[in-house]
C-alpha cells in the first residue's frame, strides 16, 4: 500500500507543532495550528520569540496571530483549540516573566485575551486547564520554557508544586496533586536519591474524567526512573501503574494507556539505593548489569528479539489498566517487537488503530507506520531521513542557552547532546491524527527545513477496521 506524503506548511521560514497528544486541525480540518521560527540551529533563548498562528489548509499560508516567548522544540506552545471552536490557546510569558496562555480566534486572525496560567491540556466541557511548573522542567532537562525562575528550586520533593487545575472563566488555580503526594503513592516513602522530582506530559483520557501524566526522577546511576501515573479530574484516585520506564503514552479508552518501556519495580529499587553513591559499588553493579544481559543472551539462544518479552522485564508497546496498584500490574504487550522508543497517538475514530514513529536509525532513517493492535498488523508509511547538521557548540549563544539549568543535571548530559536535542535539528516526527481519524500530520527534516506535513491513510484505516 502506497501512501503520498504532503507539505502543510511552506518556507523561507520553519514551521512546527510540536506533540503526538494533540490534534493540529481544527473540526472543519481546515486550519492547522503551527508555530514559526527563522531558526532552528539551536535552542530557543531567554526573551526570543516566535510566530503563533496558523496555517490555512488550502493554501499552505502561514497566519501569524501573536508572537510567544515560551516553546520548545519537542512540545511547541502547547497549542490547542477550545472545544469545535476556531478560537485555541498558546502558552506565552505575562511581562512580569510569570507563565501564561494566549486565547486566540484563527478565524479573525485575533488575540481575544490571556489566562493568568500556561496550558498542557483543556477538558472543553468544563473548560478546565491542566499544567505543570514548565520552568520547574527547564530548570531539570526536561520540556520546559526557558527565561523564568522555578519558585520551588530549593526542594527535591515539594508540597506546594506538581499537578495544577486552572479555570479558564475565573482565571482562577489549585494543586490538584502535590508531587510529594505523588511520590509516596504505591511506595512506602518517597525516593530520595539527591536529585529533585518532577511530573510532566499531561494527557485526558477521552471522556475527560481521568489524566495520565509521568512522575520523574534521576537516580545515582546517572539515568530515570519514570513511573506511569493517573489521576481525577477532581484530585481523588491518584494511581501508580508502572514503575522503570515508560517514555510516551496515550489513552486507548477510558481504561486503558499505551506506553513504551517496561515495568520493573525491583530493578529500580536497586538502582535508588543509596550504596550507588560509593563509585566502586557503582562500578560493580554496572558489570552486573551487563553480565545479566549476557546470561540472559546465551539463555534465548543468542536472539536479542527474544529478550524484550522474556525473563523479569515486560517490555515493548504496552498496554496499561488504570487501576489501583498491584506488584504484577495489569500489562499487556500488544507490540513485543518493537525494541525503540516510539511516539504513538491512538486514533481518535478508529479504535484498533495507532499511528507511531521511531527514532532515527544509523543512516538518519525515520520510519511512520500504523498499528492494529488489535490483528497485530503492522503498515509502512513512509520512511525518511532527517539532517544531518548539530548546533555550534563553541557558540556565543551557548551560555545563555543553559541559563536556569541546573548544572548537576547538566553533568548527566555531555553538551552537544543536549543542544542537539533541544535545537530544531532534532525533529521527531510526533505523528498527529486528524479529528476524523483519515489524516495523519507531522513534523519533519526530510526535505532540508523543519516543515508540517501530512498523509491521507484513510484508505488503511476505513477498509481493515
Amino acid at each position: 500500500m502506497a501512501f503520498q506524503i504532503k507539505r502543510v506548511s511552506h518556507g523561507p521560514k520553519h514551521h512546527l507543532f510540536g506533540f503526538h497528544d494533540l490534534i493540529q486541525t481544527n473540526a472543519t480540518e481546515k486550519l492547522a495550528l503551527s508555530l514559526e521560527v527563522e531558526d532552528i540551529s539551536r535552542p530557543p533563548l531567554p526573551g526570543e520569540t516566535c510566530g503563533n498562528g496558523i496555517v490555512d489548509l488550502a493554501t499552505g499560508k502561514f497566519r501569524e496571530v501573536s508572537r510567544t516567548h515560551t516553546w520548545n522544540y519537542p512540545m511547541g506552545a502547547r497549542q490547542q483549540w477550545i472545544g469545535d471552536s476556531d478560537q485555541f490557546t498558546c502558552n506565552d510569558r505575562g511581562e512580569d516573566g510569570c507563565l501564561i496562555s494566549l486565547v486566540c480566534d484563527a478565524r479573525e486572525g485575533k488575540l481575544l485575551g490571556k489566562l493568568p496560567f500556561p496550558i498542557h491540556c483543556i477538558e472543553s466541557k468544563t473548560r478546565k486547564a491542566f499544567f505543570v511548573n514548565y520552568d520547574r522542567l527547564h530548570r531539570l532537562g526536561a520540556y520546559g520554557y526557558c527565561g523564568g525562575r522555578d519558585e520551588f528550586g530549593d526542594d527535591d520533593i515539594p508540597t506546594r508544586d506538581g499537578v495544577w487545575i486552572g479555570d479558564m472563566d475565573s482565571g482562577k488555580t489549585q494543586l490538584l496533586v502535590s508531587i510529594k503526594d505523588v511520590a509516596q503513592c504505591g511506595e512506602s516513602h518517597p525516593v530520595i536519591t539527591g536529585y529533585p522530582h518532577y511530573v510532566t506530559h499531561l494527557s485526558l483520557n477521552p471522556s475527560g474524567t481521568r489524566l495520565a501524566f509521568l512522575h520523574q526522577y534521576r537516580v545515582r546511576d546517572g539515568g530515570d526512573i519514570s513511573r506511569l501515573m493517573t489521576v481525577g479530574v477532581d484530585g481523588s484516585g491518584l494511581r501508580c501503574l508502572t514503575k522503570g520506564l515508560a517514555s510516551h503514552f496515550d489513552w486507548v479508552d477510558d481504561e486503558h494507556v499505551f506506553f513504551w518501556g517496561f515495568h520493573n519495580p525491583k530493578r529500580s529499587a536497586i538502582r535508588e539505593s543509596p550504596l550507588l553513591t560509593n563509585p566502586c559499588y557503582r562500578i560493580a553493579f554496572g558489570m552486573a548489569k551487563q553480565a545479566y544481559r549476557m546470561i540472559r543472551y546465551i539463555r534465548l539462544g543468542g536472539k536479542t528479539e527474544n529478550m524484550i518479552s522474556h525473563g523479569t522485564d515486560t517490555y515493548g508497546v504496552l498496554l496499561a489498566t488504570d487501576s489501583e496498584w498491584k506488584e504484577t500490574p495489569g500489562l499487556r504487550n500488544v507490540k513485543p517487537d518493537q525494541t525503540e522508543d516510539i511516539h504513538p497517538m491512538a486514533n481518535p475514530a478508529f479504535g484498533n488503530w495507532l499511528v507511531h514513529d521511531t527514532y532515527p536509525d544509523a543512516e538518519g532513517y525515520r520510519t511512520l507506520s500504523l498499528y492494529d493492535y488489535v490483528n497485530g498488523e503492522s503498515i509502512l508509511i513512509a520512511r525518511l531521513r532527517r539532517i544531518f547538521a548539530e548546533p555550534d557548540a563553541k557558540g556565543e549563544w551557548v551560555p545563555k542557552a543553559l541559563e536556569g539549568v541546573d548544572k548537576k543535571i547538566l553533568r548527566d548530559f555531555s553538551l552537544k547532546n543536549y543542544l542537539f536535542t533541544r535545537s530544531g535539528f532534532h525533529c521527531d516526527f510526533h505523528p498527529r491524527w486528524s479529528n476524523d481519524g483519515k489524516v495523519v500530520y507531522f513534523d519533519s527534516t526530510h526535505e532540508g527545513s523543519r516543515q508540517v506535513y501530512c498523509c491521507d491513510v484513510s484508505e488503511a484505516v476505513c477498509l481493515k477496521s
